[in-house]
């Protein structure tokens, strides 16, 4: 189940998305398509839509296996809007509590073995990698991820 009509404001203002769903797979993937059309219709944000959707399909699985530990009644929001120059994507669900954002493992040494990464590794060195900044807030039973990503100014 996807809610598209979670307000009046996400209904009305182009410039936010923002879908409540299920923690089924399939879910995931069709807010990620609906995402996709979102971000890449808005010319400002579509240079950087590859970048994003890879950090939101990595958040939003991660939800569904660790979160929710593969139940598929969890409910998750992902919530999406400009901030001035940055773009906010804020995932929140009510599963299993968030440990607090771990460090991305260093994948730039010659000798590192794709095998012998832990397991989140590759994950949270793309999250890094991709965003500006991340926060992490749990309280209520919830777990609020942000994910912040730059979108300077276009000049000239």
């Amino acid at each position: 189940m996807i809610d598209t009509n979670m307000n009046e404001t996400s209904a009305t203002t182009q410039n936010i998305f923002q879908r409540k769903f299920k923690s089924e797979q399939e879910n995931v993937s069709l807010v990620l398509s609906e995402f996709d059309l979102w971000i890449r219709g808005d010319a400002a944000l579509k240079s950087r839509s590859d970048d994003v959707a890879i950090v939101l399909a990595e958040t939003l699985n991660n939800v569904v296996e660790h979160a929710y530990m593969g139940a598929t009644n969890g409910d998750i929001t992902l919530y999406a809007a400009m901030e001035k120059d940055q773009l906010c994507c804020e995932v929140c669900d009510f599963g299993e509590k968030f440990p607090g954002i771990p460090q991305p493992q260093d994948m730039n040494g010659p000798e590192q073995n794709f095998e012998d990464l832990p397991e989140g590794g590759f994950g949270w060195f793309l999250i890094h990698s991709l965003t500006v900044r991340i926060e992490s807030l749990t309280g209520d039973g919830s777990n609020r991820l942000r994910l912040f990503f730059d979108f300077p100014c276009e000049t000239g």
